[in-house]
């Protein structure tokens, strides 16, 4: 996901978890993750960054209360976006038509934060939230793109 300063970021994930602190700390972290884990795919990785996202896993996010209360629904969804992200990885090197398949696949992992909403506040409340992280995060003068991407 595009990157955001701390501050906007904690508001996003707390509003998008209406409140609910385990929530939002479950978001947080997947993101920090997610961020080093593309990182070390990358070759972007610095000394330490394996033993960071072990970390992350096994410290913050396997030991997240509101992760271990729903893991069955909330670990389909990330195997799902890391699916996504592996075939984006793939085509990104390809023609422009699946390249513009990859760049909408390399983000999937908001998808979790759909589905967190959807189990906190329903459908209605996981839509709003489509709409927010998509305006959010997809919307400005920060974000990648395409033609910035391809390169």
């Amino acid at each position: 996901m595009p990157e955001l300063d701390e501050i906007k970021e904690d508001r996003l994930l707390l509003q998008v978890a209406q409140g609910d602190q385990h929530a939002a700390a479950f978001l947080g972290s997947l993101y920090k993750a997610s961020q080093i884990a593309d990182d070390i795919a990358d070759g972007d990785d610095k000394p330490g960054d394996m033993a960071r996202l072990m970390a992350v896993m096994f410290g913050e996010i396997f030991t997240n209360p509101f992760y271990l209360a729903h893991s069955v629904e909330l670990r389909q969804v990330i195997l799902t976006a890391t699916a996504n992200w592996l075939q984006a990885t793939r085509w990104e090197a390809k023609d422009q038509h699946r390249q513009s398949y990859a760049f909408v696949w390399r983000e999937s992992l908001d998808q979790v934060a759909v589905a967190v909403a959807e189990i906190i506040g329903g459908f209605d409340w996981a839509t709003q939230v489509r709409d927010m992280v998509a305006e959010q995060l997809y919307t400005s003068d920060q974000t990648e793109l395409f033609e910035e991407w391809r390169q």
